[in-house]
């Protein structure tokens, strides 16, 4: 069960890499060297680095598939504090709000799994 959700999660970074790659290629993107809605606080990386490891203990122990939604986000935005040192952002929802498809991906997965929390219960 653990090899299934650990291809699903390869094949979903590998997926979104590649758009994030190629969006980042065509459009004009903003250097974001914070965390979310470019909070600059602590280190980012670590901060990265510590949501991945905790997001990924959770995919591995339950039974969502909604948390891999949120560590393919991470996973890709870390990799680009990794290669560029900040996180390339490239939709301006309007002075502050600059985002990209992997933060949709870590909103979206959040919510859908709290949905999914309560109605298990």
């Amino acid at each position: 069960m653990k090899f299934k959700k650990i291809v699903i999660l390869i094949i979903g970074v590998l997926v979104e890499f590649l758009v994030h790659w190629w969006v980042c290629n065509e459009v004009f993107i903003v250097k974001n060297y914070g965390v979310s809605l470019s909070i600059n606080w602590l280190n980012p990386l670590i901060l990265n680095i510590i949501f991945v490891l905790i997001i990924g203990w959770l995919y591995l122990e339950r039974k969502s598939y909604f948390l891999a939604m949120v560590l393919v986000g991470g996973l890709v935005n870390m990799g680009d504090r990794l290669i560029f040192g900040y996180v390339r952002d490239y939709w301006n929802f309007g002075g502050f709000l600059i985002n990209n498809l992997n933060d949709w991906f870590i909103g979206i997965g959040v919510l859908l799994f709290l949905v999914e929390m309560i109605w298990k219960k």
